[in-house]
This record gives C-alpha cells, structure tokens and sequence, in this order.
C-alpha cells in the first residue's frame, strides 16, 4: 500500500521547470519586436535631439560665459550703490507696510460690516494699507531695476545666471517630489482602510499601488515644470536681460526642465514595472508548486481510503 502511494504521489505531481531555450528565444524575439516599433522618422530624431540637448544643459554643460574678475568688481560696486541709494526709502516704505497691515488686522474682526465701529474703521485703514502697498511696490521697483543693471554685468549666460537657473529647477523638482511622496503615502494608508483592499492579494494591491504613485509622480513633475517655467521670467527680468536672448534662455531652461522630468518618469515606471513584474512572476511560481501539492492530497486520500 505504501509504494502504491507513493507512486500515486508521483504520478500526480508537478514539477515547475525553468524556461528552456525555446522560450528564453521567444522573449527576445519579443524584444526585438518592441524594438521594431520605436519611432525613427525625422520628427523621432528632432525629439530625441532636443531631449539629448536639454539633458546636457541641465546637468553636465557649462555656462557660455564665465565671470572675470573686473566684471565681479563692478557688479559689487553697482550693487552697493543701489542699496546705498535706496535702502533708507525701502525700509521706511516697508516699515510702513508692516503698520498698516497691523493696523488693519486689529479692526478686521469677524462680521465687521455689522459691528459698529468696524464697518467704517476697516475700509479706511484698507485705503491706508493699499497706499502703503502701493508706495512700496514703486520703491521696490526702482530698487530691483537699479539691481538688475548691476548683475546685468554679470550676464544671463554666465555661470551666475546658470546656476541660478539651475538652483531654481531642482527647488521646484524637489517640491514636485514632495508633493508626489506625500500623496502616493495617503493614497496607499486610505486604499488599505478601505474594503477593496481585503479582497486582493499582496501583488495586486502593489500594482494597484504602484499606478498611483506613478500618476502622483507625473502630476508632481508636471507642477515642478509649471512652477519653474512660472518663475523664469522674473529671474530673466532681474538679469536685465534682452527679449531675443531672454526668450532663448527660456527655452532652452524649458528644454531642459521638461527633458530631466521625462527621464525621471521612465527610469521611475520601469522601476515600478519591473519591481511589479519580479512580484508577480514570484507569486505565480508560489502558486503553481501549491496547486500541485494541493491536487496530491485529493488522490492520496482517495486511494488510502479504498486501501482501508
């Protein structure tokens, strides 16, 4: 009765075997044919220029220009005389600021416009803050033009205005970053406290998991270019810069920017893909040696059975 079932076990056994050449050729014949259908018209190569391009502008090429010694020297002295001439005017325009918007917060209560004496205080001292605001905005004004002829010494193209450029760029990716990590945690602790999560397994909830962090990412992304394509214009402003070399200087920091998120995206989905794909395939395996040690107990209890 023992060899009987044990070869009843045999019989009914499954072995899980490694792919063999055959299949090992058909999945590289099925990456020579996603290779087939990359794009390699005269607009594909146009794309992939620019994206090669606006990689190399954000992270490895230097600046057209370097800064030189007597340029330095009359960029401090431009400088100092522009804070010399206006920082009495701008602090006072500031400090006055300051006492109008206090002065406004202590009668804006809540309901002022039913609350005597609040209905006729608050509109007269939003009168004084929108004087006060407006008087500093002109001082600010003629202050940052006195700024910018003095780092328009200096130059856009320089190494200063470059790394400013680029500081700019990475502030705004990192906050695209943060914003993406901080969603993707709720969108994963919200999808465990709800009932869909009990009816999937640990693969599919990963999956499930790993598409929302990628469309968090790619929302970050897309904001952390909009913030910075936002801000160029007054950082091309305060160089003092031309139009035709301030809208190449766009977008060329444009190129770059979109050209840095594109590859984070891919190198970030195929990431994903492949962590999701190794689970998957890990999972699949477990399941099929278990479906086989399950399909032997039925046969084994069977023939014991009838043994008896």
């Amino acid at each position: 009765a023992l060899v009987l079932t044990m070869a009843s076990q045999q019989q009914h056994r499954e072995v899980y075997a490694p792919p063999g050449p055959a299949a090992r050729a058909s999945s590289s014949g099925l990456g020579l044919s996603f290779l087939s259908y990359v794009p390699t018209g005269p607009r594909a190569r146009v794309f992939g220029s620019l994206w090669i391009f606006g990689l190399l502008s954000m992270l490895l090429l230097p600046a057209p220009f370097k800064v030189n010694e007597s340029d330095m020297k009359q960029y401090n002295l431009l400088s100092e005389s522009a804070d010399v001439e206006t920082l009495d005017s701008f602090s006072q325009a500031r400090n006055a600021l300051i006492r109008a918007e206090n002065a406004l917060y202590d009668v804006e209560v809540f309901f002022w416009r039913f609350r005597s004496p609040y209905n006729k205080l608050v509109p007269k001292r939003r009168r004084d803050r929108d004087l006060a605001l407006r008087a500093f905005k002109d001082i600010e004004a003629v202050r940052n033009k006195k700024l910018a002829k003095a780092r328009a010494k200096l130059g856009l193209w320089s190494d200063f205005g470059v790394t400013e450029a680029r500081t700019s760029f990475w502030k705004s990716f990192e906050s695209g970053k943060v914003f993406a990590t901080r969603q993707s945690f709720w969108d994963g602790f919200f999808a465990l406290l709800s009932g869909a999560a009990r009816d999937e397994s640990m693969v599919e909830f990963l999956i499930r998991w790993f598409m929302m962090g990628i469309s968090n990412f790619t929302i970050g992304m897309i904001m952390a270019v909009c913030i910075f394509c936002w801000r160029l214009p007054s950082l091309i402003a305060s160089f003092d810069a031309g139009y035709l070399s301030g809208t190449f200087f766009f977008a060329v920091c444009a190129v770059g920017a979109v050209a840095v998120v594109v590859t984070y995206l891919l190198l970030l989905t195929g990431a994903a893909a492949g962590t999701v794909y190794v689970a998957a395939k890990t999972a699949g395996v477990g399941n099929l040696r278990l479906g086989g040690g399950r399909r032997q107990r039925p046969a084994f209890v069977r023939y014991h059975h009838h043994q008896q």
